[in-house]
């Protein structure tokens, strides 16, 4: 990765400016840049101006600092210097900098898969623990089938709670490869309306002149809707 390098004298006039500093100011070079206070050349990056323009009074200079320039959309990481004469006068000033937008977009994408595998793993410890209750509400209903005539709506409601129960208990979880927010959302809500499905069934069981709701709740809560099916 190349440097860009400015350097001007005491008195704010331009000394040096190489291709890759225009490159990464995105500006255009003229034949007289060159004796032309630093100011005038730099006008259209005013956040660059305001680093140069305090080298002389700062007692520590940055080092390694970064800069971001909006109107470009990109950040550069800079270290300023003085250049000073024999006598330890400084007569003018030098920074150094990159052009570290890819690398802080690397580190932006590094952080969304961070966040995003710790998403997966999340789902998945969500989708481990609904497996018990699923696992719970197939056994319940086979032993409920057994119990119950072997015509009519309650063998083939029993029937749909089995195979939807064993149906959600056999999907795998969202991974760390397949952890992107729509996957997610695709896996929890077919679960939620599974569960709904199977708790209203269950409850009209328990009580069939209770209605089945087909519709669920935008947000139902399956614990009350369970106990009162249990009832």
């Amino acid at each position: 990765m190349r440097n860009g390098v400015i350097a001007f004298r005491r008195d704010g006039t331009l000394a040096l400016m190489n291709d890759e500093a225009y490159r990464i100011f995105a500006l255009e070079r003229s034949p007289g840049d060159v004796g032309r206070p630093y100011v005038d050349v730099l006008r259209e990056r005013p956040p660059v101006i305001r680093v140069l323009s305090g080298v002389f009074e700062l007692d520590h200079l940055p080092n390694r600092a970064e800069l971001r320039l909006k109107e470009l959309d990109r950040v550069i990481g800079y270290t300023l210097s003085q250049v000073k004469n024999d006598e330890g006068t400084a007569i003018g000033a030098v920074m150094f900098f990159k052009d570290l937008t890819q690398v802080e977009q690397l580190e932006e994408r590094e952080r969304l898969r961070e966040r995003l595998v710790s998403l997966g793993e999340m789902a998945a410890g969500i989708a481990h623990e609904l497996k018990n209750p699923l696992a719970g509400i197939e056994v319940m209903a086979g032993l409920l089938r057994r119990q119950v005539p072997t015509e009519g709506d309650a063998q083939s409601l029993l029937a749909d709670i089995m195979s939807s129960s064993l149906w959600m208990s056999s999907r795998r979880p969202p991974t760390a490869s397949s952890s992107a927010p729509e996957a997610i959302s695709s896996s929890i809500a077919p679960a939620r309306a599974c569960i709904w499905a199977v708790l209203s069934s269950a409850r009209w069981i328990a009580m069939p002149t209770s209605p089945i709701s087909s519709e669920m709740p935008e947000k139902a809560s399956l614990i009350r809707v369970w106990a009162s099916a249990a009832v």
